[in-house]
This record gives C-alpha cells, structure tokens and sequence, in this order.
C-alpha cells in the first residue's frame, strides 16, 4: 500500500464529495483518520488470527511459516545481534526499527516507503 497516494486520494475523495462539512474537519485530517483506521483494523485482524491461531494470508501469500522459523531462529540464538525483527503488519524480516511514537515495526512495503 502506498499510504502517501491513498492519503491522496482519499482527501480528493472527501473534498469532491463535499465529506469534510459535517464535522467542519479539513480534508488531511479526515485522511489521515482513515488512513489510521485502516492501519488499525489490520493489527485488529492478525492479532485475532493470532489469538484463534489461524493462518493470517496478505496478499495471496501465507507468512505464518515465515513468522514461525524466524521467531525459532530468534530463540534459538544466544546472541541478541542475531535476533530477526519481523513486521507487525506482515510478518516478514525487517532491518527497521520500531516507530517512536506507537511501537510498531514495519517494513518498508508496509510502511509505504516502497
């Protein structure tokens, strides 16, 4: 998800819709509100799949192997440098570190840098 043109195209949206003037809330606002609950909803869901211990599928591809050989990979080592950061989101390895503000890794696809 590119999060800087769904931003985008979601305050086009509200805009041309007029969406903004029950709340009197500017667009980017109202975006980013969206953008956020989105973002929600998705932690939402894997955390309920983990909780149900169901394999959570994102785009067509199931992770869950993934998840489960780095976390073993990552108890299994005695050292700490050697430890595999994966994504809140999807679940794949990341060199990114937690974001200051909400604690969450993601990747850079997640993130929507790439």
């Amino acid at each position: 998800m590119n999060k800087s043109q769904l931003r985008i195209d979601i305050e086009h949206a509200i805009n041309k819709n007029s969406a903004e003037n029950g709340s009197d809330t500017p667009d980017f606002i109202l975006a980013e509100y969206l953008i956020s609950c989105l973002e929600n909803f998705d932690r939402t869901i894997h955390a309920r799949s983990q909780w149900y211990s169901h394999h959570c599928k994102i785009g067509g591809c199931d992770h869950k192997d993934i998840k489960d050989k780095a976390l073993t990979n990552s108890t299994n080592s005695t050292n700490s440098t050697n430890s595999i950061i994966l994504c809140d989101r999807c679940y794949l390895p990341t060199n990114n570190p937690s974001h200051p503000a909400s604690g969450i890794i993601l990747c850079d696809k997640c993130d929507g840098k790439i």
